[in-house]
């Protein structure tokens, strides 16, 4: 098996029609669903994680016999307005320790945890290695390694345009 795990984009709650999430209901709904599609893991589009029983989604989960391929953390910019790479002092600080929440309930549910447009653009393109992540061996922070789990950040920089997953590991995630 390799490193991912690909699952199909979920969220517990209604969301905008426009976002890019599949199925939307709760845990029940989710794993019949997505067994009956034919998918072996669930992606959850996840904001407010302190809002749900992370125990009682994974025995869910359990019993469907499906997996949590990963918590995307995109909807905590969209619909929360935080975001990592704030000038806002204290904007940073709620993101981290949101961020932070995500992680513990990765660990929990055995997710890894994205970090995509939370993260926001990289503000000054001359300035993207150091808020890329490091591409190392070592490319889990130390609050992931703790928390028994791993976070990857998607690069949405600009310009040029492009997507793709790259680790974590310089993120001021403490």
């Amino acid at each position: 098996m390799g490193m991912f795990t690909y699952g199909i984009a979920c969220a517990l709650e209604p969301v905008s029609k426009a976002a890019p999430i599949i199925l939307r209901g709760d845990m029940d709904y989710l794993a019949e669903t997505a067994v009956k599609l034919g998918y072996e893991a669930i992606e959850l589009q996840m904001r407010d994680p302190q809002r749900y029983d992370w125990a009682k989604l994974r025995a869910t989960a359990d019993q469907a016999g499906l997996k949590f391929s990963a918590i995307a953390t995109g909807r905590e910019y969209v619909e929360n307005g935080l975001w990592l790479l704030s000038d806002d002092k204290a904007m940073r600080r709620a993101a981290i320790d949101k961020i932070k929440t995500h992680i513990d309930m990765g660990a929990v549910i055995g997710a890894m945890v994205i970090v995509g447009s939370m993260r926001k653009d990289i503000p000054d393109f001359s300035r993207e290695a150091a808020w890329a992540g490091s591409t190392t061996p070592s490319w889990n922070s130390p609050t992931t390694r703790r928390r028994g789990t791993s976070c990857w950040c998607q690069r949405t920089s600009s310009p040029p345009p492009r997507t793709s997953l790259i680790p974590c590991g310089r993120l001021p995630i403490t």
